[in-house]
């Protein structure tokens, strides 16, 4: 207390793999190349639970782009990311949004890191 020093001991649960940090991407079905990332599940988890203890508030996004300013941005994300004709995805949900970069689509935050399509933005 007296060096302003908080210390968060984030907990797995008793499913968890040897109750290990999801160190392969267990966590993520779907997205396995997400769990080191922003977009990764228990990054966004513990990225939330640090903000809400030191007081910080985000906005949450809710807006139409492109599939590939969606990628570029985080919100989404492509799979397989080496074919030709790659497969767009919205980051957390791993909602299908299409396989073209130049289509729109209009996203919602519905929580930290988690994206899902949204017919129009509040």
């Amino acid at each position: 207390e007296a060096n302003d020093i908080v210390v968060l001991y984030p907990q797995t649960g008793k499913d968890a793999i040897n109750q290990c940090w999801d160190w392969w991407g267990y966590t993520d079905p779907g997205a396995e190349h997400n769990y080191p990332t922003r977009g990764g599940l228990q990054m966004a988890a513990i990225k939330a639970m640090i903000d809400r203890v030191a007081g910080i508030k985000h906005p949450r996004y809710c807006g139409t782009d492109s599939n590939l300013a969606h990628v570029a941005a985080g919100r989404a994300y492509t799979w397989p990311a080496w074919w030709f004709w790659p497969l767009y995805y919205a980051s957390g949900s791993n909602d299908y949004l299409g396989s073209l970069g130049f289509s729109t689509t209009t996203l919602q935050e519905t929580r930290p890191g988690y994206f899902a399509p949204a017919f129009s933005c509040p």
